[in-house]
């Protein structure tokens, strides 16, 4: 299996899932980078180049898929 990279925002209302989906990952032997954007909401992705957090979020993906 490839190593994951998952991201959540705080104010998601899916973030629980998502880090609980990460460490499952990682429980089952899988190099994963979990990271939570503080004070992020769920859209953050598309308000890059409004907010810095969006921008952070965007540059992260970048370097875990490159």
């Amino acid at each position: 299996v490839p190593p994951a990279f998952v991201c959540v925002c705080e104010l998601d209302l899916l973030r629980d899932e998502g880090i609980a989906y990460g460490e499952k990952l990682k429980s089952l032997g899988v190099k994963v980078d979990i990271k939570v954007y503080p004070g992020a909401p769920h859209q953050i992705l598309g308000m890059d180049a409004a907010l810095k957090v969006g921008k952070q979020q965007a540059d992260d993906a970048i370097k875990a898929v490159g």
